[in-house]
């Protein structure tokens, strides 16, 4: 298992590891920028699949009804 604590991916800031796993990927608890926490795999993170908590897609989609 790759160490990811500490490493920022988009908005997402990893906290550490959890139990829990996924498809035998590691869920990670993150803190996102705009200060939810969120737990994510390491295979999202570092596929760059996830880059925020959900905010980004929420306040696009605010943006996109305006």
């Amino acid at each position: 298992m790759i160490n990811l604590a500490g490493q920022r991916f988009g908005r997402v800031e990893v906290v550490r590891a959890t139990a829990e796993r996924k498809h035998t990927s590691v869920v990670w608890e993150c803190v996102c920028a705009c200060g939810r926490r969120c737990f994510v795999t390491g295979r999202n993170l570092t596929l760059g699949k996830t880059q925020s908590c959900g905010c980004l897609r929420n306040a696009s989609n605010r943006e996109r009804f305006l």
